[in-house]
């Protein structure tokens, strides 16, 4: 049986979708985008079919259907598809209002749709080695984590306007916060779900982008643990990077370096495992796990009650922000 998959959103992360998915000859691909001209690139690099509107390409009957629009219309989206009966890949952030994601997780349960969240860092070598780590006791009980996101936003889409990319634009979604959860969502899925979150959100005026471009996030865990995050699009140069400290051991991370370094306890060395060089291969990894799940698979992308969770630490910490004090999650 030949699957039909309806990419909606034809920007850099639905173009890879859409090229990965051809070349796992995953079926027939559709393509949908306001944009004309951007459709058109998108349908040239991944030889999918361009369809003009998200309503033309659902009249196809797709079995699935990637979600790569901004935040804010994620939902909207994702609830037309599963009205048509498709099963649904949507892009991170789940949305960027938790009452909506709260929506689009129980219209999905309730039709028996797939729905998976594209938080691709749960494949990535690196993370996929610290989790194993961690399951097997080697570093010990965690007691810290730190964690670093940050990336010149003007660096990020080189070709376009940043000030016209939603990640910049709060009516769209936008803000490192949401745009940066790759890191909350890592956290939450080595560490668990914090109880508590204390946030300070800060503008970056000039870059003219009316969303927060820096946000610092203590995470409490009824146990002890906290986990310290940053997360900016102001600074040159690219860092992410993540350290676990247990007990044990410690353990650090770095995507940029692409290394996995742990250290135990003195006298023993440093050991540094070096980490594959391609950046689209957890993409590639993304679908793949995608199309085990349509098979029936489990899978390891979250699923949409995962990325809520994910999602909840982000408003806790809206709201802690807000308020100047620790909240809880």
């Amino acid at each position: 049986m030949t699957r039909t998959f309806l990419v909606v959103g034809c920007g850099s992360i639905g173009t890879r979708h859409l090229v990965n998915l051809r070349r796992l000859r995953a079926g027939r691909l559709l393509a949908a985008d306001v944009n004309d001209d951007r459709r058109a690139a998108a349908c040239k690099a991944s030889g999918a079919t361009p369809v003009a509107s998200l309503e033309d390409g659902l009249d196809e009957s797709p079995d699935a259907v990637l979600v790569c629009t901004p935040p804010v219309d994620h939902v909207a989206t994702g609830l037309k598809a599963l009205r048509y009966g498709a099963h649904l890949f949507v892009e991170k952030p789940l949305s960027h209002d938790v009452g909506q994601a709260r929506r689009l997780v129980a219209a999905a349960r309730r039709r028996r749709r797939i729905l998976r969240v594209g938080y691709n860092l749960r494949l990535e070598p690196g993370l996929l080695r610290l989790a194993k780590l961690l399951a097997d006791g080697r570093l010990g009980q965690p007691v810290a984590a730190v964690a670093e996101f940050g990336q010149y936003l003007p660096e990020w889409r080189p070709t376009r306007d940043y000030r016209s990319v939603y990640t910049a634009r709060r009516a769209l979604g936008g803000g490192i916060l949401l745009d940066a959860s790759h890191e909350i969502d890592a956290v939450r899925h080595l560490l668990g779900q914090p109880a508590r979150v204390y946030a300070r959100l800060q503008r970056a005026p000039h870059l003219k982008a009316d969303a927060e471009g820096i946000a610092d996030l203590v995470l409490g865990y009824r146990h002890g643990l906290s986990a310290n995050l940053h997360l900016d699009f102001v600074q040159h140069g690219y860092e992410r990077r993540l350290k676990v400290v247990g007990t044990r051991g410690t353990a650090l991370w770095d995507f940029g370096k692409r290394t996995l370094a742990v250290r135990a306890p003195l006298p023993a060395k440093e050991r540094v495992t070096r980490l594959p060089a391609d950046p689209n291969a957890m993409y590639l990894e993304e679908m793949r796990d995608f199309l085990a799940c349509l098979s029936g698979a489990d899978g390891r992308i979250p699923d949409g009650a995962d990325a809520l969770d994910t999602l909840r630490v982000v408003a806790a910490a809206q709201r802690s922000a807000r308020a100047g004090r620790e909240v809880r999650v």
